[in-house]
């Protein structure tokens, strides 16, 4: 059986990460791209899952990631007299 880590970013496009038929590569793909997804500071949303053959979750492998955009506040203003 083949096994597909797919993911998507920030509303985007479906993506293929890898392909194979080795369960133990799909996890350690499929755990690379999450930890990829998490450290990365552009991704504001995104999905990672297992898909098999028949395009159905495998094993319930599914990660959503979501990052809080950064607020930079302005600096407090100090009075120069």
């Amino acid at each position: 059986m083949k096994l597909y880590v797919c993911k998507i970013v920030n509303g985007g496009t479906l993506t293929v990460v890898s392909e194979t038929t080795n369960e133990q590569n799909a996890l350690v793909n499929f755990h690379g791209t999450c930890q990829t997804l998490w450290n990365a500071p552009d991704v504001l949303t995104g999905m990672v899952k297992i898909l098999d053959e028949n395009m159905d979750n495998w094993q319930k492998k599914m990660e959503y990631i979501t990052h809080t955009p950064q607020v930079v506040e302005p600096a407090p203003e100090t009075d120069s007299e």
